[in-house]
């Protein structure tokens, strides 16, 4: 398995110094970010308030210009108010004229009063003086209900412009029914209180006029009326060098517009006319309605945005508005200037912060590159590495730390080499050369290490005193196959004689009948040698009995060797395993596992071959103990028949028919006696063979295990008493030792 500094290197990764930089330059930007957005909102703002502020104060300025001309006109209006009514509540002309004189009316030509041609001269004189003084109006006149001027004239109203004006002329009006429904008139009659027309048009001059009551004692007697020229109200402020698409007007009550500085031909037009839906007419009334200054942004029809900024004219009790309007994307630009400008300063300010930290990470985490080589290094298996890192910092005691790691698994691995070489030789009886530098978790190696020496020894320890034990075993499964071998000559000698004496039991049987008394001599002869032959039968079957033990006990010792060989193949399985994970330097010792694995797979070969050939001999040896007993039962009849011998004499004939038959059974018996005993003495002679084989297979094992070098039991005991110097594993706790 190949791991290190070549998949290092497929690896992508990042470095520290730009995963430090991203992280820096993240914060920066939501910092940054959250900066601008505050500087740019209150920027905003301010601008916003500041602009707001001085749209507000130009209407505010142009409102009050306006305001100006207005109340000059209802000043002259309200001078010649007061004058009347207290010239008809006098009664009485200041200056009389003689009796006899008759005074005309200097605009229809026709004699009245003194107090009326005072009035009349006061009035003209006054409007003459305000026209010319004041080029805004345009024009004064008066209007009178009927006889309420002048009891000899009926219908009076005289108008002079500023050209009657500069040439004291005075041009009477019409008749009171021209001018008695006419909006200047009519409205101030209704109510009693001062009217201002909408603009209209008069001789190419766009103008209104202010109607101001004529009243005395509450009677209302007619109407002072003044034209304001709409066109002077250009002297206001209309245009501002910072937004170009500024523009101001003058508005009435209802929104009526009076002046527009920009569009001329919205003059005498509703604002709502222009706007794209009533909802945006409300936002200007509802903002209207506390008679206060105000702003607001509305929606032309093609969908154009203007902002509106509106400041209240007093006219006579109602609120005229002085509006200062522009695009909205005009007001706004100042603001996305600035936003502009903070958001440039803001990418350049983290763009140069950025770069200044970048260039002290790279400069401070450059040594850090070492370490990274140093750990490819290590990763791919060289540990001959070098660290050259002067700094007392973190990365300095880093690289150190590096090295020293470096060193240490350096002298653990050549440790560890050394003590697999050894112990890949036979040698178990060895030490650690660095035992100072298994420290911490490296113990465990250490641990682990002594653990497979210590199991590993006392293996073939096992191993070879089960060797020895086998090689004793084999020794006495010999010894007794060799009694067996002479028990079965022994039974065949004595089948044998008693073959021998069953033919001279036959001979006397058939003699009997002859000699009674030599028949019965002679079976009290046979009675004795049945007594010999029951003996010797008893011994056989005792013979066979300890055979069939023997072989039970042979049994028991090849499962033994069984077992030791099934467990040799285990730890020898175990040791290749072990050698296979050391790598190159277990290949010798797997070698010596591989050949211990293939001496127990023999071992446990021929213990099973020997078991077999056990069992085939027991099983024989019980069928010869069956014949035994059978034989054995047969020598006891004869003896009772020897016995009885006497009592039956004179049966002698019947009793030699059955006696010959007996006779010829015990001759059939003794047949099968023989066979059996022949291959008992053949199964005995194969057991030796096999026992032979097998010692021969246990010394073969000694050999191979007398190869190692193994830590005696004196050594294994005096360890128990006293505990290694070294490091000991969790377990040799208990059995001490060490390597």
């Amino acid at each position: 398995m190949k791991n290190g500094r070549g998949n290092i290197q497929r690896n992508k990764y990042k470095k520290i110094s730009e995963k430090i930089a991203i992280v820096i330059t993240a914060a920066l930007l939501v910092v940054f970010t959250f900066l601008s957005i505050i500087v740019v909102s209150l920027s905003g703002n301010e601008t916003s308030t500041a602009v707001g502020s001085e749209l507000t104060n130009l209407a505010h300025a142009n409102g009050n210009q306006v305001q100006a001309i207005l109340d000059a006109a209802s000043k002259q209006a309200a001078a010649m108010q007061d004058y009347i009514g207290k010239t008809y509540n006098q009664g009485i002309a200041v200056i009389s004229s003689a009796e006899d004189v008759k005074v005309k009316s200097a605009v229809y030509h026709r004699e009245m009063s003194d107090l009326s041609i005072e009035v009349e001269n006061y009035l003209i004189n006054s409007m003459c003086s305000a026209v010319v003084a004041d080029e805004v109006i345009a024009g004064f006149g008066i209007f009178f209900e009927p006889d309420k001027f002048d009891k000899d004239i009926e219908d009076y109203g005289f108008y002079i412009n500023s050209e009657d004006a500069a040439n004291k002329k005075v041009q009477p009006f019409a008749a009171y029914s021209d001018y008695s429904d006419k909006e200047y008139y009519k409205p101030v009659k209704e109510t009693g209180k001062p009217f201002f027309t909408k603009p209209y048009e008069y001789q190419g001059t766009t103008m209104i006029t202010a109607a101001y009551p004529v009243m005395n004692k509450d009677e209302f007697r007619g109407v002072i009326a003044a034209d304001i020229d709409v066109g002077h109200f250009n002297k206001i402020t209309t245009s501002s060098e910072d937004y170009n698409t500024l523009y101001v007007g003058i508005l009435t009550d209802d929104f009526t517009t009076v002046y527009d500085s920009r569009f001329a031909e919205d003059i005498g037009h509703n604002l709502s006319e222009f706007l794209k839906n009533p909802e945006e007419m409300k936002k200007i009334t509802d903002g209207a309605a506390s008679g206060k200054a105000f702003s607001c942004t509305t929606v032309l029809e093609d969908g154009h945005k203007v902002s509106r900024f509106f400041y209240p004219i007093n006219v006579e009790g109602t609120h005229w508005w002085a509006q200062t309007a522009l695009d909205t994307s005009d007001l706004n630009k100042d603001i996305k200037i600035l936003t502009a400008a903070i958001v440039a300063v803001s990418v350049l300010s983290l763009v140069a912060v950025v770069a200044i930290v970048i260039i002290v990470l790279k400069k401070a985490l450059k040594p850090i590159n070492g370490v990274v080589s140093a750990a490819a290094e290590i990763a791919s298996g060289n540990l001959a590495i070098q660290v050259d890192v002067k700094s007392n910092d973190e990365i300095g005691i880093l690289s150190r730390t590096f090295m020293e790691m470096a060193v240490n698994l350096r002298s653990i691995i050549q440790d560890m080499k050394y003590l697999l070489e050894e112990m890949s030789e036979g040698n178990f009886r060895i030490d650690t050369k660095h035992e100072e530098k298994y420290i911490g978790d490296y113990q465990e190696i250490l641990i682990a290490m002594r653990t497979i020496n210590r199991n590993l020894s006392e293996t073939l320890a096992e191993i070879n005193t089960a060797a020895d034990q086998v090689s004793a075993g084999a020794g006495q499964m010999s010894d007794g196959a060799q009694t067996l071998s002479q028990g079965a000559a022994e039974q065949a000698s004595s089948v044998e004689e008693l073959t021998s004496n069953i033919t001279e039991i036959s001979e006397r049987i058939k003699n009997n009948a002859d000699n009674a008394k030599q028949a019965s001599r002679l079976s009290e002869e046979s009675g004795e040698e049945v007594a010999q032959s029951n003996q010797q039968m008893q011994q056989l079957m005792k013979a066979m009995e300890e055979i069939t033990n023997t072989s039970k006990e042979i049994g028991k010792i090849i499962h033994t060797i069984d077992d030791i060989a099934f467990q040799t193949n285990i730890l020898a399985l175990n040791a290749a395993v072990e050698a296979a994970r050391a790598g190159e330097a277990g290949k010798g010792f797997s070698v010596v596992a591989d050949e211990v694995r293939n001496l127990a797979g023999k071992s446990a070969e021929a213990a099973k071959n020997t078991t077999a050939l056990i069992e085939s001999t027991v099983d024989a040896i019980e069928k010869g103990r069956l014949l035994a007993d059978q034989a054995a039962g047969s020598l006891l009849e004869v003896v009772d028949t020897s016995k009885s011998v006497d009592e039956r004499i004179r049966q002698i004939a019947k009793a030699s028919e059955e006696e010959s038959y007996a006779v010829t059974q015990i001759a059939a018996g003794l047949e099968q006696i023989s066979s059996v005993v022949q291959t008992n003495s053949a199964t005995s002679e194969e057991s030796a063979a096999a026992s032979e084989e097998l010692s021969g297979q246990a010394q073969m094992l000694k050999s191979l295990v007398n190869r190692f070098k193994l830590r005696d039991s004196g050594e294994r005991i005096a360890a128990n008493g006293a505990l290694s110097p070294a490091i000991e594993p969790a377990d040799d706790y208990v059995t001490g030792g060490k390597y």
